[in-house]
């Protein structure tokens, strides 16, 4: 009996051990990295906002890097669990969106991302990978990068013809979705609030608290709405995995095939074109108007519906 009692004190000590050792060798690696990468950001602002704030923005990367990791030490040793996850959770986005950010500088895309000629130039430039990087840069501007999908639809329509633009906007943009979705759905409030701001999610949560499955298939149907945020919104929502699956393939089906299609058909460069671009968007803005004043309405017809 006290010879078990000895083992199971020997075992517990070998795994507090390796806890440790794993704890401390997580933490220290994605801190080297964070450093390395916040450095080699730092060599890049050589223009613009980034150039003329350089050694602010670059000590503020030094600092959360260094903050997220110093707390999470703390926390680990002083065995606050949900803390120290917080912390390693912080500091392995921050790394992940250092890495991303180098990439952006280091290709010289985020001078692109306003301009469709300027989109296109770029995406001409990846030679044989341009359609490689065109379904990349799809799929990761609905998760984290700052690109007007009007500018990349557009571009992507002049290079790739209506349809693969189509085909490759819709697999990218629904993929996107579906990870923006489930990172609210399996990682919750924090991680949506780290990456939308939490005063951004706080005020969408409460315009769409008790009418999800309506107010955020209709937003997401209908333009002037920030979609992208609002999948992360659908993770933390009532909305059911299969309810959001089967409403984000409908809705970027109309959306991505819609925008794509009417390059091909309304043009930007003839009056009549300028016109009828004109129309759809305010006749956009009177389905809006609509949709906001008779959602109370639409809810509760929803709501007998379902109760019949």
């Amino acid at each position: 009996m006290k010879r078990t009692t000895a083992q199971k004190i020997s075992d517990s000590r070998k795994n507090a051990h390796s806890s440790l050792l794993i704890a401390m060798l997580v933490l220290s690696i994605l801190t080297a990295i964070g450093f390395v990468f916040a450095g080699l950001c730092a060599s890049y602002f050589e223009v613009g906002f980034f150039y003329r704030y350089r050694i602010l923005i670059t000590l503020l990367l030094f600092f959360l890097v260094f903050s997220a990791s110093s707390l999470g030490f703390i926390f680990y040793f002083s065995r606050r669990e949900t803390l120290y996850k917080l912390c390693l959770s912080a500091l392995a986005f921050l790394t992940f969106a250092l890495v991303i950010f180098f990439c952006l500088l280091a290709t010289g895309f985020l001078t692109v991302v306003n301009s469709v000629e300027s989109f296109k130039k770029y995406l001409l430039s990846a030679g044989v990978w341009m359609d490689v990087l065109f379904i990349l840069l799809q799929y990761l501007q609905v998760i984290i990068l700052p690109i007007p999908s009007f500018v990349t639809l557009v571009a992507g329509t002049a290079l790739f013809g209506a349809v693969r633009c189509f085909l490759y906007s819709f697999f990218a943009i629904v993929l996107g979705s579906l990870t923006a979705f489930f990172i609210g759905r399996f990682l919750g409030y924090k991680a949506v609030a780290w990456m939308v701001g939490k005063d951004t999610l706080d005020s969408w949560l409460k315009k769409v608290k008790g009418k999800d499955n309506l107010v955020l298939t209709a937003m997401l149907l209908l333009p002037f709405f920030p979609d992208d945020v609002l999948c992360f919104i659908a993770g933390l929502s009532s909305m059911t995995n299969r309810y959001f699956v089967v409403m984000i393939l409908i809705a970027r089906l109309i959306s991505v095939s819609t925008t794509c299609f009417s390059f091909d058909f309304i043009p930007f460069n003839t009056p009549w074109g300028i016109a009828a671009w004109i129309t759809l968007g305010v006749l956009a803005v009177g389905l809006f108007i609509a949709f906001y004043k008779n959602q109370d309405r639409l809810q509760r017809w929803l709501q007998n519906k379902k109760n019949k």
